[in-house]
């Protein structure tokens, strides 16, 4: 019964929200059938995904899914957000850098404008599952080659939790290697965020909070902890 009320609530409130455009007259009769498409695409997509774990979890689609994650997928669809609830950047493997305002303006500029003019009070940085980025950090050969112009030089980043996994976790496969990494890898982010000034000094005045997290999109769980205690609650969509 709990199933089906979630998903009854998940279907809903994008037709809420398409309906409520259309009535204060701000989506075009274009507009509004392609966000009824996609709406549909979606709707579809969540049936099929939670079908296809429960009734044939080893089947081609899922194989497929495990390896090849689909990075077009909306943080807001999956912590059902409304539009413009939330401010979000993404990159490659979900990184924050260190404050440097030459060689990471960009995103400085991003948090910035979130932080002082935006008023955010969260900061949640997520990992997620198969992911891309962090297998190419893992990858990187102990000399520190690399074959990329950007990517590389871009996820090092988090060498130092690529360092920390290798140290703890040598015992286990690369791709269980590469599984800690993602949720170590938001760790290093979590620091690197109190390296800005006004980051730092917004979190001091309690004004802000960090929190870090990992979607297993695999799974159907999303884990959730905070900066100080890393204290993890699970939740699971399965």
């Amino acid at each position: 019964m709990r199933q089906r009320k979630w998903e009854r609530t998940h279907a809903r409130k994008p037709l809420q929200v398409l309906k409520l455009l259309s009535d204060k007259g701000e989506l075009k009769a274009a507009a509004a059938a392609k966000l009824r498409q996609l709406i549909a695409e979606l709707s579809r997509g969540w049936t099929g995904s939670r079908s296809m774990t429960r009734k044939d979890p080893k089947g081609a689609l899922y194989a497929k899914l495990t390896k090849r994650p689909n990075p077009k997928v909306c943080p807001s669809h999956i912590l059902n957000f409304q539009p413009g609830e939330a401010f979000m950047v993404r990159n490659i493997a979900n990184m924050v850098p260190p404050f440097d305002k030459t060689k990471y303006s960009g995103m400085g500029a991003a948090i910035e404008y979130a932080v002082l003019h935006l008023k955010v009070e969260n900061i949640l940085v997520i990992g997620h599952s198969c992911c891309g980025g962090i297998k190419g950090l893992m990858s990187i050969p102990d000399d520190g080659a690399t074959q990329s112009d950007f990517i590389e030089d871009w996820v090092k980043i988090c060498k130092a939790a690529k360092a920390k996994v290798q140290t703890e976790c040598s015992n286990l496969d690369f791709n269980e290697q590469c599984r800690q990494l993602e949720k170590e890898a938001v760790n290093i982010s979590l620091g690197n965020l109190l390296s800005y000034p006004f980051v730092r000094e917004a979190v001091l005045n309690k004004s802000l909070l960090l929190k870090g997290a990992h979607y297993d999109f695999v799974k159907g769980s999303f884990e959730l902890w905070d900066l100080e205690s890393k204290t993890s609650s699970k939740m699971s969509f399965s």
